[in-house]
């Protein structure tokens, strides 16, 4: 049994939350699925998977290697596709996008319907993203942040992003007009996050306020759209891009309670790619068909 199988049955996992699953996906059985697990994780010396009655998550050395081999093992496979479709030539390798999902959906989708083949990647944040980047398994980075002195990258500025102070329309208070009354509500209503450190919710909230955080952060969610669900559900109130809420806004299920004066802008989205890139042709066709879709703020 070829080590890379063993691999693949653990992308499979990893990717299903699962043995069992994972293993319906590759055609196994969940004992051999289990077994190959073990054969890979004593040949790596640690342990790919914390188990539980739920599932499995990928512990943090898991998570690292699953994300160093995802992209290499997906570009092989993606080869010896097209030479099984019996391509004249080599197939062309998707290049790598790494984004949020939410700049996805929002943002890139514009984008791409003249571009050449793309592969979003998304849940690496912006020093992994950078990491992988310099190490060629990324060919275009989107992050809040520059990668810093560095003579192997170019980044262009995006458009920065606008967050809108929403709360279900049960929770909201016609009366909290001014910065006085809207402060006091903030200050009796529970908070939804989507950070564990707040920092864009302790800007504005410093502000509103004159506190320091929150007072009930009811739950914390590192999604901003699962995050946008717990608030139309009533949980509480958040900071939401107008690019996630706009949908939310325009069909009542979140009201607006902060006005312009008090919305902020984070750093503005920053796209990145390495200086020297071999694809470099479809890399400048992607990033200016990002460009042209309206995003760019300044160049870079």
């Amino acid at each position: 049994m070829s080590k890379v199988e063993w691999v693949r049955t653990a992308i499979a996992v990893e990717s299903a939350g699962s043995v069992t699953a994972g293993a319906a996906e590759r055609g196994l059985s969940q004992p051999a699925a289990s077994q190959q697990l073990a054969h890979l994780e004593r040949a790596l010396g640690f342990e790919l998977f914390e188990r539980s009655r739920r599932g499995v998550a990928a512990t943090d050395d898991g998570a690292r290697f699953l994300r160093e081999v995802a992209t290499p093992l997906e570009q092989i496979e993606w080869l010896l596709s097209g030479l099984e479709r019996g391509a004249a030539e080599m197939p062309d390798l998707p290049l790598v996008l790494s984004c949020a999902p939410e700049w996805f959906e929002h943002h890139a989708v514009r984008a791409l319907d003249s571009a050449p083949p793309v592969r979003a990647r998304f849940g690496l944040d912006d020093g992994e993203a950078f990491e992988q980047l310099r190490a060629g398994r990324v060919d275009v980075a989107i992050t809040h942040t520059y990668p810093g002195a560095s003579a192997g990258t170019v980044s262009h500025a995006l458009a920065a992003r606008r967050y809108v102070l929403v709360a279900a329309p049960s929770l909201a208070d016609d009366a909290a007009a001014s910065a006085e009354a809207l402060g006091e509500w903030v200050r009796s209503t529970p908070w939804v996050g989507f950070s564990e450190e707040l920092p864009l919710t302790r800007r504005v909230w410093a502000e509103l306020t004159g506190s320091v955080a929150p007072t009930e952060v009811r739950v914390v969610v590192p999604d901003i759209r699962a995050a946008l669900a717990a608030v139309e559900a009533g949980m509480g109130a958040s900071l939401i891009p107008d690019d996630v809420s706009a949908d939310a806004l325009r069909h009542g299920r979140v009201v607006a309670m902060a006005t312009a004066g008090i919305e902020h802008s984070p750093p503005p989205w920053v796209l990145t790619i390495r200086a020297s890139n071999p694809r470099a042709a479809e890399v400048r066709q992607l990033v200016e068909g990002l460009l042209a879709a309206g995003l760019s703020r300044t160049g870079g």
